[in-house]
This record gives structure tokens, C-alpha cells and sequence, in this order.
């Protein structure tokens, strides 16, 4: 048990074991003993399993695993721990709550590739299923996208990337003439072309690009704004239990995406856009929580960073109905349950999972509440009274860009969190307002429009007022005003 996990927990239960009888407590050391042998030899079987999956493809991870297929004559393919099956066939995966008498625990593991492009070989949305976890394939066989072998284009022209294909979404990027691009799909018309840019999917208009391999862009695969690949959409519900011990991880769906590249997803019915390590699971009140490990993510008009949570009511079916609210930090408590996901085998991730501690989320939300008492723009922000550690929360999280466009000039610091002074130039405001110059900086607006560069945001809040900062852990946040 690491040394950070081992203070967390003692605050905790401290005062709870010294009121307990020496002999109940002596039970209690002997059933932990048992969960936790039983967590660790799970957790490492699964990396044994599991590892080197394919794309769209499911890992039965650890004893107590049930799924369903749309073609029941496969169900003998996916029976005992390390066996494998496509997502395409797949129409549910059950995972079982940890029993440590009967030495049983549900872990299923799955390869998602989303709409993570197909010129990155192998790469896929992690998804995870611990513990009573329950996820059915809301992509039917028949529709599921399976984008081919990416072929080359070249723009023609000086181009927009934009996030859907129409001339009305958000650009998110641009092209020059001559640059060379990877295709992978075709919107329903055919008359724009899904391409990478900068490893995500963009589109760009068909006819603004030129074809090397006519034969080869034909085959590729029609992708429009509401086409998934296998479990890309999906509906997940889990148990309301307390893990048996504190080895053990909460019942959650984690889903972790690739390195720099943002993944889309449907849980539920909500699309969601994850920028790293999140994990789901559906509250004995039936409401769907979406809670941010790293990076960021965005549903429903707000973003939420790592540390912090929103949830949703769903109705009988399942399904989000309803707004997205209660944004709220972890507290220290669903900190220290959350700490087992750190010993997840990083052979089966992307990248490590790392809980953000109470310092982290502190500090972001001391931001946050900067931010909103800096002139942010009334949507639904974080209300400036949130305490880290407790449950209560204001209703909303980091509000998405309003599609504002920047006057140019000179911008003077007015207010903010850094203890800075002085003045910067905004310059080379794209026409259409998807790039401009903040120094020697170039801001790109997102799908969410914030324009960014690296971990840095900018919020437009009017034409001659921005706000400067980032929404991770630590960061400050400052408004800036034209004055020339």
C-alpha cells in the first residue's frame, strides 16, 4: 500500500477501529487479508490476459464474466478468463461483483477504437468493467462502422478542418495547399472527407481535396455525425455496494483514451468527450455519474476537469433525461475508495492511472472560483462556496466557450489569480474566428469553443474581454480587456 493511500485511509477508519471489539476487529483483518490477496491475483491475471488486444474486441479478464451475442452460436467463444471476442458480435458484457468467500471477481476488459483514427495503427479507447458492472452495445451489427485502410489526399487550396461535416460547425483546425492527409470515411453524401489532423478525426469538404487512390477513397466507409463504431454508444449500470476491503476499487466503467486524442463516446444516451481517464457508474437514485481522473472531459455543454464529477437523471429505459448538474470535487473519502484503480497493470492502459489527491483538486477549484468571481460568463459556473471535502456543489461545471470572436489590439490585465501585470497583443484573427495569435501564441478553437493551445484555454467572454488560465490543477486564471 503506497505511503499517500496508507494516510489517506488512516485519517479515515482510525477512529472507527479503536470503538470496534478486539475480536470483530481481528475478523475484519482476516476477511481484508482474503479481499486483498484476491484483488492483487485478479488484477494480475488480467495483465497476463489481456494484453496486445486487438481493436474492437472484448478480453474476458477475470473469473465472472456473462455476455450475450447477436449471433448465439459464438457464446462458447468467450467462456474462461484470456478468451476474446469482437465487439461487432457482442450485444452485452456483465461483469460480478468481488466475492471473497467464493473467490470470484468480474473483470472484462475492451478495446474500443471510437472515432480514434484509423491512421493510428492499434489505437483504441481502453474500456474497463470492474466489479457488478453491466454495459450493453447500443450499435447494432448492421450499423457498426469499421473504417478502413486510411488512403491519401491532398488540399488543394487552403482549407477548414471542421468537427462535423457541415459548414456551420466548429472549425477546429486548418490546412495548407499541398499538405498530404490520411483519410479514413466519407459523410453520407460523399461530399466531405473525414482526414487526420494532428491524430483526430476532422473533416474537410470533398472537393477542396485532391484523390492519389480514386479506387482506394471509395472504399472507405460512410462516417456521418452519428455513426459509431462497435460499443462506441452504449448504456452502463452498476451496484450501489462498498468494496469488501480497501484493496479494492469501487464498481465503475473506466474508459481512457488514447494519448492526445480526444474520444468520443455515448453513454446512455449523452455524448461525451473525453480527453483521458474517466470512470461511469449509475447511483441507487438511478442517475448517471460521469467523474473526471485525468485530463478532462465534456458533456452537455460543460467541462469538467480532473478531481470533479457531474451527474444525470435517467429515466426507465436508461437513458440521460434531463441536464447535467451537481458538479462537485471528490471528496477525500471517494479519493481514498478510488485509489485502487492506481494498481490496475499499466500494460493494459495507455498510460497509468494516477488519483488526483485533495491538494489537486483544491487547487483547481481555487481556480475555478477565480475564474467565475473574474468575470465569467453566467453559465451555470461553480459558485464560489464548494468546499473539497464535502458532497454539495453548485450546478454546473467549467462552461464551454460562447462562439465569441476576439476584437484584435493591445489587452491589459484587469484581474486574476496570477499577481501579474501588464499587456499583450491579440493579432491574425482567423475571419471565420477559428485561430488568432495571443503573443507568439496561436489559439485553436476546440469543438467546445475554447481556443487552446496545449494546456493553455482561452475564453472568449466578448468581443474586447478574454479570460486566460487552464482548467488544470494549479493553474491560474486571469481577464484581459482591449484598451487599443
Amino acid at each position: 500500500m503506497s505511503e499517500r493511500r496508507f494516510f489517506i485511509l488512516f485519517l479515515l477508519l482510525t477512529g472507527i477501529l479503536l470503538l470496534v471489539a478486539p475480536t470483530l476487529v481481528q475478523a475484519q483483518e482476516v476477511g481484508d487479508e482474503t479481499c486483498t490477496a484476491l484483488v492483487t491475483q485478479a488484477l494480475e491475471a488480467v495483465g497476463t490476459s489481456c494484453t496486445e488486444m486487438d481493436r474492437n474486441n472484448a478480453c474476458y479478464g477475470y473469473n465472472n464474466v456473462a455476455a450475450s451475442f447477436a449471433d448465439e452460436t459464438a457464446t462458447g467463444d468467450f467462456s474462461v478468463p484470456s478468451d476474446r471476442t469482437a465487439l461487432t458480435n457482442l450485444t452485452s458484457i456483465e461483469t460480478a461483483a468481488l466475492d471473497s468467500e467464493l473467490a470470484t471477481w468480474g473483470i472484462a476488459v475492451m478495446n474500443v477504437q471510437a472515432n480514434v483514427p484509423g491512421s493510428l495503427p492499434g489505437q483504441a479507447a481502453v474500456f474497463l468493467l470492474l466489479g457488478d458492472v453491466q454495459v450493453d452495445n447500443q450499435v447494432a451489427p448492421e450499423d457498426a462502422i469499421l473504417p478502413g485502410t486510411p488512403t491519401n489526399v491532398r488540399a488543394t487550396v487552403n482549407a477548414n478542418a471542421r468537427s462535423l461535416p457541415t459548414t456551420t460547425s466548429n472549425i477546429v483546425g486548418s490546412v495548407v495547399s499541398g499538405a498530404i492527409l490520411e483519410a479514413d470515411g466519407w459523410n453520407f453524401d460523399k461530399t466531405w472527407v473525414r482526414v487526420n489532423l494532428n491524430d483526430a478525426p476532422v473533416w474537410i469538404r470533398g472537393d477542396l481535396l485532391q484523390v492519389q487512390d480514386l479506387e482506394a477513397l471509395n472504399a472507405l466507409p460512410i462516417v456521418d455525425g452519428k455513426s459509431y463504431t462497435p460499443m462506441q454508444a452504449f448504456k452502463v449500470s452498476t451496484s450501489f455496494g462498498s468494496p469488501q476491503c480497501d484493496e479494492a476499487p469501487p464498481s465503475v466503467l473506466v474508459v481512457q483514451g488514447p494519448e492526445d486524442v480526444t474520444v468520443s463516446i455515448n453513454a446512455n444516451g449523452a455524448d461525451i468527450r473525453i480527453s483521458s481517464t474517466i470512470a461511469l457508474y449509475t447511483t441507487e437514485d438511478n442517475r448517471l455519474v460521469l467523474l473526471v481522473i485525468s485530463g478532462s472531459a465534456s458533456v452537455g455543454g460543460y467541462i469538467i476537469p480532473a478531481g470533479f464529477m457531474m451527474d444525470a437523471q435517467l429515466d426507465e429505459n436508461g437513458e440521460v433525461d434531463g441536464p447535467w448538474e451537481f458538479f462537485r470535487p471528490l471528496t477525500e473519502a471517494e479519493i481514498a475508495e478510488l485509489l485502487p484503480l492506481e494498481d490496475i497493470p499499466e500494460i493494459l492502459l495507455h498510460y497509468k492511472i494516477v488519483i488526483p489527491t485533495p491538494d489537486e483538486i483544491a487547487q483547481t477549484l481555487r481556480a475555478l472560483q477565480e475564474q467565475q468571481q473574474n468575470g465569467g460568463n453566467g453559465t451555470n459556473g461553480t459558485d464560489g462556496t464548494t468546499d473539497p471535502n464535502t458532497t454539495g456543489g453548485s450546478t454546473g461545471g467549467v462552461p464551454a466557450g460562447n462562439g465569441t470572436v476576439p476584437n484584435p489590439g493591445r489587452y491589459t490585465l484587469v484581474s486574476g489569480s496570477c499577481g501579474l501585470t501588464g499587456q499583450a497583443t491579440l493579432s491574425n484573427v482567423a475571419p471565420d474566428g477559428s485561430s488568432f495569435s495571443w503573443g507568439v501564441l496561436q489559439m485553436v478553437r476546440n469543438p467546445d469553443g475554447l481556443y487552446i493551445n496545449g494546456g493553455m484555454y482561452i475564453l472568449v467572454l466578448t468581443p474586447d474581454s478574454v479570460q486566460v488560465g487552464g482548467f488544470v490543477a494549479g493553474d491560474c486564471v486571469n481577464q484581459w480587456s482591449r484598451t487599443g
